[in-house]
Formats: structure tokens, sequence, C-alpha cells
């Protein structure tokens, strides 16, 4: 019989913030789990008690060091991804997300986490499927991120 794998379910919510001067994304990159090695969306799971703007306000503080100055315009999706732990075992993560287009004070690029080694603003167009989580590219596609200027040249 073959290798049965390992699924894990998750939810968790995250910001999408701009920095809109330069058609850059805030992002962090990811340690550990399904997208370690990845850019992905500061956030997290979500805390006994806790509202969703609660859970961003935490997580982008613990991820950017940046103070959540608004979250709105939500948007759920899913994505499920196969990978492999540092076990060598196979995994597959169902992971449920929240994202809501967010504005934040200055970000700290040093700032580290459990699961992150620091944050920056990348470029939108830099993203794809080998470098960004499934929730970078499903939130680039959902608020439109692409800059018209820039796919008007690619056409």
């Amino acid at each position: 019989m073959g290798e049965s794998k390992e699924v894990d379910y998750y939810h968790g919510v995250y910001g999408y913030i701009e920095d809109p001067t330069a058609n850059k994304l805030l992002v962090v990159k990811k340690t550990k789990g399904a997208y370690k090695g990845k850019f992905d969306l500061p956030g997290g799971g979500q805390q006994a008690g806790e509202t969703r703007e609660d859970t961003l306000r935490r997580e982008i503080r613990e991820e950017t060091g940046a103070d959540l100055v608004e979250g709105n315009d939500y948007f759920i999706s899913r994505a499920t991804t196969e990978w492999t732990d540092d076990d060598q075992n196979p995994r597959t993560l169902v992971h449920t997300f929240e994202i809501a287009r967010a504005v934040v004070g200055a970000a700290d690029e040093s700032v580290t986490s459990s699961d992150t080694d620091g944050c920056c603003y990348m470029a939108k167009i830099a993203m794809n499927p080998r470098n960004a989580s499934p929730l970078v590219l499903e939130a680039l596609g959902h608020f439109d991120a692409v800059d018209p200027d820039i796919a008007e040249k690619d056409a």
C-alpha cells in the first residue's frame, strides 16, 4: 500500500499591505512549514477570544514590527499544498485564509518570529509560484494588483 500523508487543516488571518508608490507588497520570509523558503503575507492563526482584526493586528506586529492602522475588504479563500516536512514525511496542508487590505505604520525589516526571518517590500511583478506562497498569489489576483502600465507594456 502507498504511504499515507498527514493532512493538516489551518485557518489564518493575513494582511495585504502595499507600498503603492513603488508597486510593492510587504511580505515575510518563511522559515518553517509548507511555505518554507517562500515569501508569504504577514499573518497567522487566530487565538481563542480574538476577533479577526485582533489577530491581524497581533500577527502584523509580531512579524513586521508595524502597527495596524486599518484592515478592511476581507476575502476568504483556500489552497491545498503538498510538501515534505523536515523529517522527509509527505504532508498536505489545507489552508483556509482570510486576507484583508491593510494599512500599517513603518515596518522593521529586521524583526523575526518563530517561523519568519524578516520582512521586506517586494515588487508585485516578481511574485510567482516558485518564490511566493499561494496566499500571496491569491491576494494579488483578488486585489487586482497588476499595475496596468506594466501589464500594457507586456501585451
